[in-house]
Order: structure tokens, then C-alpha cells, then sequence
């Protein structure tokens, strides 16, 4: 779905000119240390990302965080790097030039949140020959403000630097799109087939429970399970995909939980390694694990799923796991998303 409306409306440069703009949540340019380090320090001290006073969040990320994680996530950006470069880099690109092929009338480019190719370079360059209309498509299936809230507070930010501001519209979580849910059913459905699973896990995303309840509105003490399916609450949103994702599998039993939490605070649960242990303790011989939170494979699916939670799996009592693949440059995936913009 797309917004009825565009968020503002610009002088129109060339009429019936579109640029496409696939915002992502970026990558260290190597596994270098320092590269690592850079990285975090970026994306940690987002105040979207870790909700702290400015001077407190920079004294906390850059005097505790950082010199402590940077070891161990360099290591695991190792362990899933490619000859090719960053996973998550590569599948993006990818993604843009099946777009850019199926919309040769529009302009398609890809800009991460932090790292490269930053939102401000890339937005230079389209800036050169300003389009009629920017279309911004944040690659993260359910909203939350430390993903599509953040990219696209920077997309502003940096927009408001240019003299000329086109018409902004933005696509809606991509989630609600009906080839998120039939491209992602093909791609679990097909592993499943040729896996044979007993259990099926939908592993999405952890967040701060506070994260969640401030995007619900005022008011809201609780997650929103009662909620329409289009709720801003995560949880919710969440919740629903999984079931939209389940009812392509013929009744495979099924969990949803949620990974990647940090140290401090109440995050959302279940607990993603947590399931999947318990489920090996209770005799589930082979696991399926999907990450509907992803579009693109990355360290959390690749590392935090497909080794650290196997391991974690196997060790437990399970005999065999296996990690769908994210949408990625999937062809139907590719096809059905362009064939939403198409219409701009």
C-alpha cells in the first residue's frame, strides 16, 4: 500500500519523473575493528535506537559499549562476511537492480541509515536532476521507530538541505503488501517441503518494550493483542504475520518469538532462542526457523539464527535445524513490489 497523499508537495521539475529510494539499515564496510567500531558508534547513539538523553547516550555507547562489543561483533561479522562483502549490502543491491530493471522509467537507488551508501550521498546525486516525486520504501516489514521511523527522519533531514523538494510519499509497512506474505509463503513453503519440519519458528525482530508502547499512543500500558492486524503496535503486527505466514503451511505447528534483544530493560518476548531450545528439550527433532522482520539476509539471520540458535538448538536434544532464506532478490518478490510502485 501506498499513501493516499504525498507527506508534502513540491514544485513539479519533470512531470511524470519518479526516483525510488530503498532505505536499509546499513553495514560496516568490512569487519575491520575500527570499521565495526564506527559502525556501532553510529547506529548506538541514534536517539531512535537508544531512547537517552544526548549526553548520557553518548557517554554510555562510546565509553561502555562500544570498546565492549566491538570484539565480538567484529567476529561475527566474519563469520558471514563474503568475498563479495556484507550479505546485507549485496542481497540490497541486488533488490535494486531487479527493481531498476522492471522500472526503467523511474530512477531506483538504495541508501542505508547508517554507513554506505549513506542517505545524504545518494540523495545528492538524485538531487542533481531533482525527480517530480521521491518515493521512499523503508525495507522493514513492520513499522517501528528504530527502523522506518529513524531511516526516514534522516531522509528529512537531509531532503531539507535541498532548495527544491519534490513530492514525498512513502510506501507502508511491507508487510501490508500482498507479495510480502505470498513471496515469503513460497520461499517457507518450498524449505519446508524439502526439509520436513515438525516445527515451524517465526523469529522477528526484538524491541524495547517501552519502543512499543510509544508508538501505540498515549495511553497504552499493555501489547495490543486484541489489536487490528494494521495496528501500530508491533507486537501486533508481528503476531499477525506469522498467522498470515502459517496458514500457507497446512497446519505445521507453529511459534512466533523475538531475537537480538540487548542488556537493560524489558524487551518484547517470547525469547527466539528460548523457544527453540524448549521445543528440542520437548523432543522437536527438526526446527524451521523463518525471520519475517528481514528482508535481506544479514549478521541476525545469518550468525544469530543460522549459527548461534542451530548450535543452541542441536546442543539442547534437536538432530536437525534449517534457516529459510529472506526475501531477498526473490523473483516474485521483486516482481510483486515493482509492480506496486509501477502505478507512480
Amino acid at each position: 500500500m501506498l499513501s493516499e497523499k504525498p507527506l508534502w508537495v513540491g514544485p513539479m521539475s519533470s512531470p511524470g519523473e519518479t526516483a525510488v529510494l530503498l532505505l536499509n539499515v546499513g553495514t560496516p564496510q568490512s569487519p575491520s575493528l575500527w570499521h565495526v567500531a564506527s559502525y556501532l558508534a553510529q547506529f548506538l547513539t541514534d536517539k531512535r535506537v537508544l531512547s537517552l538523553p544526548w549526553l548520557p547516550r553518548q557517554l554510555l555507547v562510546r565509553g561502555l559499549i562500544v570498546p565492549f562489543r566491538t570484539f565480538k561483533s567484529a567476529a561475527k561479522y566474519r563469520r558471514v562476511w563474503t568475498n563479495e562483502g556484507s550479505p546485507l549490502l549485496l542481497h540490497s543491491h541486488n533488490l535494486q537492480r531487479g527493481l531498476q530493471n522492471r522500472l526503467p522509467h523511474m530512477r531506483v537507488r538504495l541508501a542505508m541509515r547508517y554507513g554506505e551508501p549513506s542517505i545524504a550521498r545518494v540523495l545528492e546525486e538524485l538531487m542533481r536532476e531533482p525527480p517530480a516525486r521521491l518515493v521512499a520504501v523503508p525495507l522493514f516489514p513492520h513499522y517501528a521507530a528504530a527502523t522506518t521511523g529513524t531511516g526516514l527522519a534522516a531522509l528529512m533531514r537531509c531532503l531539507a538541505r535541498h532548495a527544491f523538494m519534490p513530492s514525498l510519499y512513502v510506501v507502508e509497512p511491507l508487510a501490508t503488501l500482498p507479495a510480502f506474505h505470498q513471496s515469503l509463503g513460497h520461499i517457507v513453503r518450498r524449505c519446508a517441503n524439502s526439509f520436513g519440519p515438525e516445527h515451524v519458528l517465526f523469529s522477528f525482530h526484538g524491541l524495547p518494550l517501552s519502543h512499543v508502547y510509544a508508538a501505540c499512543g498515549a495511553g497504552c500500558s499493555r501489547l495490543c493483542a486484541n489489536a487490528p492486524a494494521d495496528s501500530r503496535c508491533y507486537v501486533r503486527q508481528c503476531y499477525a504475520t506469522s498467522q498470515a505466514l502459517a496458514s500457507q503451511l497446512e497446519g505445521l505447528p507453529f511459534s512466533t518469538a523475538f531475537q537480538s534483544r540487548m542488556r537493560g530493560g524489558a524487551w518484547t518476548s517470547p525469547f527466539s532462542v528460548e523457544v527453540a531450545t524448549s521445543l528440542a528439550r520437548r523432543g522437536c527433532r527438526r526446527l524451521l526457523v523463518a525471520c519475517p522482520s528481514f528482508v535481506c539476509d544479514c549478521l541476525e539471520t545469518l550468525e544469530e539464527v543460522g549459527m548461534e540458535m542451530r548450535e543452541a538448538f542441536l546442543d539442547a536434544g534437536g538432530e536437525a535445524f534449517e534457516l529459510a532464506p529472506c526475501l531477498n532478490d526473490e523473483a516474485t518478490w521483486v516482481e510483486g513490489l515493482a509492480e506496486a510502485l509501477s502505478p507512480l
